[in-house]
């Protein structure tokens, strides 16, 4: 009884060549079941590996609004010895993702998990931001309210919003943030459309939001407050 976690493509555009280790594909043969967040999007991610015998396996959606209460009967296939495999909407699973519940559980009732490395958005923002990486936190979406003096200074924080609200983003963080703070916007990671700028705030100010996402595409704005120390590094742009 072993629960695989398993990633996923961030974006359609990407190879699984390139994106995913090879050993995804033996793995995959041997599963009886997928823990999923959006069916749709899981059947497409495997569709893409030409396994017909992915047809008639079990598929059972796990997403923030399972209960709890729920996993232990979500479970009972693990219990009994089979093999299922967790997939996230995009990337990793468990990291910032309803598949934590699953893993909470196996952990708590001795049952197998194996992780296979794969994509995140969260970290491959973070490491081609040309931010610290050495003191980070991930906030999710950004919360009602936000000042400045929420943030750690010293630190990269991550945030994410949806896609149609990228515009209001990037103007209420402009016009929180002090103009000598640092922002990278990463869009389209990991696919042939990939943009990462990482600007001052009192360069943003000039870009026009309604230009800079036309698409409204799926987005990651990385902040670093800085540090008196630390501003030698990094000159305005």
């Amino acid at each position: 009884m072993t629960l695989y976690l398993i990633p996923t493509l961030i974006s359609e555009e990407s190879s699984i060549e390139k994106s995913l280790p090879p050993y995804v594909n033996e793995v995959l043969d041997k599963i009886d079941g997928f823990f999923v967040e959006t069916p749709k999007l899981a059947r497409a991610f495997l569709k893409r590996f030409n396994f017909d015998r992915f047809r008639d396996l079990p598929m059972v959606q796990v997403n923030k609004r399972t209960e709890t209460s729920e996993i232990d009967e979500l479970m009972q296939p693990l219990k009994d010895g089979k093999k299922w495999a967790v997939l996230s909407d995009a990337g990793t699973p468990c990291i910032a993702d309803p598949g934590q519940k699953l893993v909470a559980y196996a952990r708590d009732n001795n049952i197998g998990v194996e992780a296979i490395i794969g994509p995140s958005s969260i970290l491959q923002s973070l490491i081609i931001s040309g931010l610290p990486a050495q003191r980070f936190f991930f906030h999710g979406y950004l919360p009602k309210g936000f000042k400045r003096h929420d943030l750690e200074e010293g630190m990269t924080h991550l945030f994410i919003e949806t896609p149609f609200r990228n515009q209001a983003a990037m103007r209420l963080l402009t016009g929180v943030l002090k103009d000598d703070d640092r922002m990278a916007v990463c869009t389209h990671l990991m696919s042939s459309n990939e943009r990462v700028d990482l600007k001052s705030i009192e360069n943003w100010k000039r870009v026009a939001p309604e230009i800079y996402f036309p698409d409204k595409v799926p987005t990651m704005f990385l902040v670093y407050l800085r540090k008196n120390e630390f501003r030698r590094q990094f000159k305005k742009r």
